[in-house]
């Protein structure tokens, strides 16, 4: 039998992707793959319906899944809250190790076999996971070891964020980048923190603000995958640790310059998402910003009022951008 292969230009394209750091290797395979399985069975008939059955399945499969897990979480709320108001801590903690391995389980034991709708179900049950841990680790710390609350967030953060990692490793998914860089920002604050109680606010934001910085260039870089979630995990965190600076005056400074430019980024990009979060950012910091410097008057809303042209005229602009470039080139980042 006569094995098809895509269109040539498929895997041209793939590879000047894969060179821009748009997609992965392991993606761009799985792409083609893909292309190759849908060109040979145009020449069978009956078979992509059986394609198109298989999709609805795992579509089905991810449902029930995503319907099993919350309610497994929902009924263990409902068993120490209502069933249970005097729960020991050894049943709490026994309750949140007891999540955290059979979701991890049920995860490992899914096989995507390259299926996005499965891939998606372990994903979000492997976070389900971290998330138990991270439960685990604050069950232990209060009333096991005694900690502080700074030390005990110290220790489920840290807990939390090595599994998310060890998973994110495994498979390169994006809620699985996203817990590790989650974990990441509060394991560094939990430890300032513990290391000085006092520690004011734009200490706890500079150093977030500092690793989502860092994070950025690794993600252009290529060094974190995929692309999309190291630059949307950056941008939060920015953002995040911007607004946490914005007790001091230079923090004021540091918040403007990080909304203009995550509005740049969207420009430079065509990233609807980023987009979007500077609008936030915008909606955030210039009005504080405009009351604290010129209180009672006019400025706050006119200011508000000016950035809201200025981003009308950018969504103009990447319309007519998209209009004009049409398909052609590597999709924008959304």
């Amino acid at each position: 039998m006569t094995v098809k292969r895509p269109e040539p230009g498929v895997h041209t394209q793939l590879a000047r992707w894969v060179a821009e750091g748009l997609i992965s290797s392991e993606q761009a395979a799985r792409i083609e793959t893909a292309e190759v399985a849908r060109a040979n069975a145009a020449g069978r008939p009956g078979t992509a319906p059986r394609d198109g059955d298989r999709s609805r399945g795992s579509m089905v499969v991810e449902a029930l899944g995503y319907l099993g897990g919350a309610m497994a979480i929902i009924a263990g709320f409902i068993a120490v809250v209502q069933l249970w108001s005097d729960i020991p801590p050894s049943a709490e903690a026994g309750f949140a190790a007891t999540a955290a391995v059979l979701l991890g389980a049920t995860g490992a034991a899914v096989h995507t076999e390259g299926n996005p709708a499965l891939q998606r179900l372990r994903s979000v049950l492997w976070l389900m996971s971290a998330a138990s841990l991270a439960a685990l680790g604050g069950v232990l710390s209060a009333h096991v070891w005694h900690l502080s609350a700074s030390n005990g967030t110290l220790l489920s953060a840290a807990m939390a964020t090595a599994y998310a990692m060890l998973l994110w490793l495994r498979t390169q998914a994006a809620l699985q980048h996203l817990a590790v860089f989650a974990g990441a920002a509060v394991t560094l604050d939990a430890g300032i923190a513990s290391i000085d109680r006092n520690a004011p606010g734009w200490v706890l934001g500079l150093a977030v603000w500092l690793l989502s910085v860092g994070w950025g260039a690794m993600a252009y870089r290529g060094r974190v995958r995929p692309l999309t979630a190291g630059y949307l995990a950056t941008a939060v965190g920015l953002l995040v640790g911007a607004q946490l600076m914005m007790e001091t005056a230079a923090g004021h400074v540091v918040a403007l310059l990080t909304v203009g430019a995550l509005l740049a980024g969207g420009v430079v990009i065509r990233g609807v998402w980023l987009l979007a979060i500077g609008a936030f950012g915008v909606i955030e910091v210039v009005p504080q910003t405009a009351a604290r410097y010129l209180p009672n008057s006019l400025a706050a809303p006119l200011a508000v009022l000016s950035i809201g042209v200025v981003l009308l005229g950018v969504a103009t602009l990447l319309a007519k951008r998209a209009r004009a470039s049409g398909r052609s080139g590597p999709p924008a980042c959304v």
